[in-house]
């Protein structure tokens, strides 16, 4: 790594006064020392906010924000203390959770040597709240495909570049459950998300009766904000070309593939154009295995071979059929 930048670690705080210190400490420890903690009290009713200040007294990259009021959202929390960041890359730490000392330095370096990328993550294990008792790991390559049919990457060990961050509007503070798992959906349509390795968790995730996520999961939302991302990132399968497939339009095939397959009631309520007989069109394309060359990156086409587990060449060959024939043969 030729540069150290800045990165802005955002801690929502509420009611955690049993873990804000540890958590606090393992940040504070950890070997990459080029970082803000913006920690934001959201109006706790234990000591919480005393032991924060207690940090902020003593380190000058720890900067401390009160609110006499508790906002009801985590999101607003998180929304605010975007907007006091300073840092190139962004990163959540939640206020009862530890850090791996070498996590900011791991992911620091990764999204340094890959520009192109919207965000990098690497491995969580989930912990009993003592930490002594595993629960599982958070591990898995990142798909598109599979990221569209459930969240699997929990906050804490993942960087994102700010400038994509800010260019899809940030974390939207409409929705009451997973507004970070629609931040990553969005955040896959600007550029490539990419997991990173390591032998050794980068974030402990204590599971205990208190996680929000938990307790506010919302299957309806969720498929709202689903129908809403694809409505707005409609594009025209016809129009794509097989031998320059950009990012943007193959992640939007991922996503209404992944869809399609989840929910087809609904894809057909978001059917746009020649969208849902293409998918329909993709499906016989793959079974077909016709091949043809094109001009795709190898990145892009390592993607593609994972998201929808067939050759490259089958995946430019349906494309490229898809244009060659009428969508309408394919129709309900």
């Amino acid at each position: 790594m030729t540069s150290s930048p800045l990165v802005s670690i955002l801690m929502p705080l509420y009611n955690t006064e049993t873990f804000i210190g540890e958590a606090i400490d393992s940040i504070l420890n950890e070997t990459y020392p080029h970082f803000e903690l913006l920690i934001c009290n959201d109006g706790s009713t234990d000591n919480s906010l005393e032991i924060a200040e207690k940090y902020a007294k003593k380190d000058s990259r720890v900067k401390l924000f009160n609110h006499t009021k508790n906002s009801g959202r985590v999101s607003k929390v998180i929304k605010f203390l975007e907007k006091q960041a300073t840092g190139k890359y962004q990163i959540v730490s939640d206020s009862d959770d530890i850090v791996h000392p070498n996590r900011l330095q791991i992911l620091v370096d990764a999204i340094e040597s890959n520009p192109q990328a919207s965000m990098v993550y690497g491995k969580v294990e989930a912990v009993s709240a003592d930490l002594k008792t595993h629960k599982h790991f958070y591990k898995s390559p990142f798909s598109i495909f599979e990221l569209f049919k459930g969240n699997y990457i929990p906050d804490g060990a993942y960087l994102m570049n700010r400038e994509r961050y800010q260019s899809i509007g940030g974390i939207n503070t409409d929705i009451l459950w997973a507004e970070d798992y629609q931040l990553r959906l969005k955040l896959s349509l600007t550029g490539p998300i990419i997991y990173i390795p390591t032998d050794h968790p980068l974030y402990y995730y204590r599971f205990h009766d208190n996680n929000w996520t938990a307790k506010h999961h919302n299957m309806n939302e969720e498929d709202a904000f689903k129908n809403k991302l694809l409505s707005e990132n409609i594009i025209d399968i016809n129009k794509i070309n097989a031998t320059s497939l950009s990012y943007y339009e193959y992640a939007c095939l991922m996503m209404i593939s992944a869809h399609s397959h989840q929910s087809p009631k609904s894809a057909l309520a978001i059917n746009h154009g020649s969208w849902f007989s293409s998918i329909k069109k993709l499906r016989v394309m793959l079974a077909s295995k016709k091949i043809i060359s094109g001009g795709l990156s190898y990145h892009q086409c390592r993607k593609l071979e994972v998201f929808i587990n067939q050759p490259m060449d089958s995946i430019l060959s349906l494309i490229k059929s898809i244009q060659d024939h009428n969508p309408q043969e394919f129709t309900n």
